[in-house]
């Protein structure tokens, strides 16, 4: 199968030498599968990159925060180096500013290393190549989405280590803004899809885990409330120092 099944955010028990280079946040293969057809993997002793920025977990508020809209300046372009190098780094393929502790409408996606991964792709009613729009970097999108519906696994980076299959619409039409100040729809489906509506739903204070079937977020009630105490501890600690 040409995706396979995929984190919407990196596996924290995945080894690197297992991830390609660009797998960077909403989605990366399980733990047991090799690396997508046509890419070598990097070499164990290949070290990890440090993150650009820290990643906020699960319990922070900002994660439940209705994005603000975001009128583009020169630090945006700033912000989008910091959150392109972030997402890789944490072996993830799409990654949100509220992620990264930022209420703001803006997002990364980049799905290059696998051209397969979708049917179609077409920028503003043209067949477009996959490779001339990654990585994507938009701000204020707006979804439109097709009636069939699709079962893909999810994760996210600001819930580490928890995965679960969601349902999500198979097709979406995304108007975006581009860095650039260009207003573009894009059409697609598979993981490039996917991705874009995971994205946007953080920028609605959305996450992966309220798209879930009850029995499926029962199973993951205690891993969740095990993740908000540790939030909060952390909060306790930082206040503690200061």
């Amino acid at each position: 199968m040409p995706c396979g099944k995929w984190n919407l955010d990196r596996t924290q028990s995945e080894p690197w030498c297992c991830v390609r280079r660009h797998v960077v946040t909403s989605y990366s293969p399980p733990p047991a599968s090799p690396a997508p057809q046509g890419c070598p993997p990097i070499p164990c002793d290949v070290p990890i990159p440090p993150l650009i920025r820290e990643i906020v977990f699960f319990g922070d508020p900002v994660l439940r925060t209705k994005c603000a809209p975001v009128e583009l300046t020169d630090e945006h372009k700033a912000l989008a180096d910091d959150m392109i190098e972030t997402m890789h780094a944490a072996q993830g393929i799409g990654l949100a500013a509220p992620q990264i502790g930022l209420p703001i409408q803006m997002a990364v996606v980049d799905v290059a290393h696998d051209p397969e991964c979708l049917t179609f792709l077409k920028v503003d009613g043209e067949d477009t190549p996959l490779a001339d729009i990654m990585p994507l970097i938009f701000v204020n999108p707006e979804l439109e989405f097709g009636d069939e519906k699709d079962v893909m696994n999810e994760g996210c980076l600001s819930i580490p280590d928890l995965r679960a299959d969601v349902t999500r619409p198979e097709q979406v039409t995304a108007k975006l803004t581009l860095l650039d100040g260009r207003r573009v729809t894009i059409e697609t489906d598979g993981l490039l899809g996917r991705a874009i509506q995971h994205e946007v739903d953080h920028l609605n204070g959305v996450l992966f885990i309220d798209r879930l079937k009850p029995t499926a977020k029962a199973r993951l009630r205690t891993s969740l409330k095990r993740m908000q105490q540790e939030y909060k501890e952390r909060q306790r600690r930082k206040q503690w120092k200061k």
